[in-house]
Parts: C-alpha cells; structure tokens; sequence
C-alpha cells in the first residue's frame, strides 16, 4: 500500500485527514480481508462449474500482499480445503466435457476431437479415473472417434 504517494498525489497528510499510518494500514487489512472472503465465495461458486486454479492462486498472492492468512478469511479455510476445490472444479469440469461428449450439445465434426482431450485433462489435474463420473476409457474413445450410434459398453 503506497499511502504516502496517494497523499502526496492529493497534496493532503495524515494530519490532514485526522488519521495515523496505523490506522490507516489497519483499514486497509480490514478491506483486503474483505475483498477476499469475496474472492473465496466466488471460488466456491465458480467450483461447480469448472477448473478454479488461477482464482486460487489469485487468492494466495492476494494473502500473502495483505499478510493475511487462510483462517483470517475462515477458521475452518485450510490448504486442504482449497485443494479440495481445486478437485471439485476439475470434477465438475470433466463430467462437463463428457456430458457435451454424449450428445448433449450440438457438435461440429471436429467437436469430439477436441473436447474428449479436455475431458482426460480434467480426469488427471482431479486425480480421478473415468470410473469416477460413471464413464470409461472406452467411452471416451468411442466418443472421441466420433461416431453417432449409441454407446454400448462391451464386457
């Protein structure tokens, strides 16, 4: 926080604003931890929707500029609860590719192949299988291969 230059810029002084540099460091935290208990509910939000990586990382190098901590934000906001929205937005990604996969969009020619990679990266950064979103390997590439006919699993 450069006070002293936004002051300066103004051509005011603390003593003109009837504050100290404590007070005004101590509004200043006050405001990053508000803006960032902001930040971890939109994580939570955009979670269920798909890969939230770079909102966490946002949030950490935001932590750490206002000295802040985890359990400033939240007592029960921990490293492993982030790491678990990191997986669930990896997760909701992937069942998001394949249910696009399956038909339920329209689809240019091009679309499977494109899209069923995505579906693999998502299965990896969540540390899942296909299994894990009631799917297979051999589904996949059934749909990457793009035919039309319904999907049987053999075996």
């Amino acid at each position: 926080m450069d006070l002293d230059a936004h002051l300066a810029n103004a051509g005011l002084s603390l003593e003109d604003i009837g504050s100290s540099e404590e007070e005004m460091v101590r509004l200043w935290r006050e405001s990053e931890r508000s803006g960032l208990r902001l930040d971890w509910t939109r994580i939570q939000i955009l979670a269920k929707r798909g890969p939230v990586d770079w909102d966490i990382d946002q949030l950490q190098e935001r932590l750490e500029t206002a000295q802040l901590s985890l359990g400033d934000l939240d007592p029960a906001l921990d490293n492993d609860r982030l790491e678990s929205e990191r997986v669930r937005g990896w997760r909701n990604e992937a069942v998001r590719q394949l249910e696009m996969l399956r038909g339920n969009v329209p689809q240019d020619q091009d679309f499977p192949a494109r899209h069923a990679p995505l579906l693999r990266e998502a299965l990896v950064k969540a540390g899942l299988s296909p299994e894990d979103i009631d799917t297979s390997n051999e589904e996949i590439d059934w749909v990457e291969s793009g035919e039309r006919l319904p999907f049987t699993p053999t075996g």
